[in-house]
């Protein structure tokens, strides 16, 4: 299409007529964004390298009416855009055909206690919305990673340390706001467009750009009496994964929804090479609770039984390493109906990772 064309200043011709027809109608707090602008290359960042595309320009819009208006001048120009929040999805990037409309700074987070409810804009991005409801004495199902955007999360259903209590985050929608493939803002609620309430409750990706987000809120006091979360990190060598798998096998199959957790295998942060199987573990419930519950875990003796207490202000924290920027990594997560008992899958479940770190070097030693 015509789009395709160069133009001198490197724009192609779509692109650039979305540009100029953008720059006197957008608020005094957006900015279009091109590659030789000095925010260019905060702006561009993701949290993966991998698949990253260079796009035309970047819309870095600051209000609802700002998103609404861009995806206008792109459907009449015939330009293809992309939304980014965190930063997180493969997705969440276009080449020089198209535009990103970067929402991060139309972030507000909007905590109505006497309701009990939240409502995210489009760029808000998890850390802002668990600060102003701890403020407030509640909590939503928001994990696990502080700059992933809340909504984005949210309509792809969510499953968080908080399911088994809260739900997934899906769960808690009451109402959105977005704009169509049309341009047209709708408001999205159990009465008007109760279907589409029903699809972004999990596949919103598909049906709108999501300008904002209503969600349940809880008091604090349901994830505990102190409102705070009971952690360990229990490492073990990897040749104990029977054992481990042993003791958590029959917790899963009769789940605690106080309780929740991941298995990971892993190098050693140690740095001696070996692999090993971290249990890290999760209670919402006293100390005493937690420990009684996960005995069968702690009486195999880790190599630490790290337990603290946090605060659900700061319960993503322990992932802020994880959240950097950049590289070629992928995070992805399967779903299983239970935890299979027998040892010998997960016993192969370790070889074939450290076939994998010897595949493909040291590199991958931190592949997880």
């Amino acid at each position: 299409m015509s789009g395709t064309t160069n133009t001198a200043s490197g724009l192609n011709v779509a692109v650039k007529k979305v540009v100029t027809d953008l720059a006197s109608k957008l608020s005094s707090n957006a900015k279009i964004v091109t590659e030789q602008d000095e925010e260019w290359n905060a702006l561009l960042e993701r949290w993966s390298d991998i698949g990253k595309q260079t796009p035309a320009a970047i819309v870095s819009v600051a209000t609802e009416a700002d998103v609404q208006e861009t995806v206008k001048q792109c459907l009449s120009h015939g330009v293809k855009f992309v939304p980014k929040a965190g930063g997180h999805s493969l997705w969440s990037t276009i080449g020089a055909e198209g535009l990103v409309i970067d929402l991060t700074a139309f972030n507000a987070v909007v905590v109505d206690k006497e309701s009990g409810t939240v409502t995210v804009s489009g760029g808000s991005q998890i850390k802002d919305a668990i600060a102003p409801l701890f403020e407030a004495g509640l909590c939503s199902p928001f994990g696990t990673a502080n700059t992933v955007g809340a909504v984005p999360q949210a309509v792809n259903g969510g499953l968080t340390i908080f399911s088994g209590l809260l739900g997934q985050t899906s769960d808690a929608i009451l109402s959105a706001r977005l704009v169509t493939a049309t341009g047209d803002l709708l408001a999205v609620s159990s009465t008007s467009h109760p279907e589409l309430l029903y699809a972004i409750k999990g596949a919103g990706t598909y049906f709108g750009l999501v300008t904002s987000l209503t969600l349940r809120a809880s008091p604090l006091s349901t994830l505990s009496s102190d409102g705070t979360i009971w952690k360990t990190t229990a490492p073990f060598p990897a040749s104990r994964i029977s054992d481990v798998i042993g003791a958590l096998a029959p917790l899963a199959s009769s789940p605690d929804p106080r309780a929740s957790g991941a298995l990971i295998i892993t190098k050693s942060p140690q740095g001696d090479g070996s692999t090993i199987v971290l249990a890290s573990l999760i209670f919402f419930g006293s100390s005493e609770d937690a420990n009684a519950h996960f005995a069968s875990i702690k009486a195999l003796g880790p190599f630490v039984w790290g337990e603290k207490r946090v605060s659900y202000a700061h319960v993503n924290d322990d992932f802020d390493p994880f959240c950097a920027t950049g590289g070629f990594k992928r995070h992805v997560v399967a779903g299983v109906p239970g935890v299979p008992g027998d040892p010998a899958i997960w016993e192969a479940e370790a070889k074939a990772y450290e076939a994998l770190i010897e595949k493909a070097g040291a590199q991958a030693a931190r592949s997880m």
